[in-house]
């Protein structure tokens, strides 16, 4: 089921932006972020190569770091942000 609700995600991807920016806008608006800086980066933030890039990277970390994080006793939220996060930096700042 994931698999198939990220690969229409990724389909997202061969819509134009022109197909998408009234409907952002109006989100934006709707939101009362329009005229603020706000209304520029949350689109952003949710962009399909974004996610893709992302998660290609996260894949990459091998399980058996994950394992033994949670084995030393740290938890999921632990484990996001002391060891998928650092290990992400190179690709969160290829992003930008």
């Amino acid at each position: 089921m994931v698999q198939v609700l990220f690969a229409l995600y990724l389909l997202s991807m061969l819509m134009s932006f022109l197909v998408t920016m009234v409907p952002t806008f109006l989100l934006m608006q709707k939101l009362g972020l329009v005229g603020k800086f706000a209304a520029v980066i949350l689109p952003k933030t949710f962009a399909v190569f974004g996610v893709f890039f992302l998660k290609q990277a996260i894949s990459a970390v091998p399980d058996s770091i994950l394992e033994a994080a949670r084995l030393d006793g740290c938890g999921e939220w632990q484990v996001l942000a002391k060891i998928i996060v650092p290990l992400l930096k190179p690709s969160i700042a290829a992003l930008r």
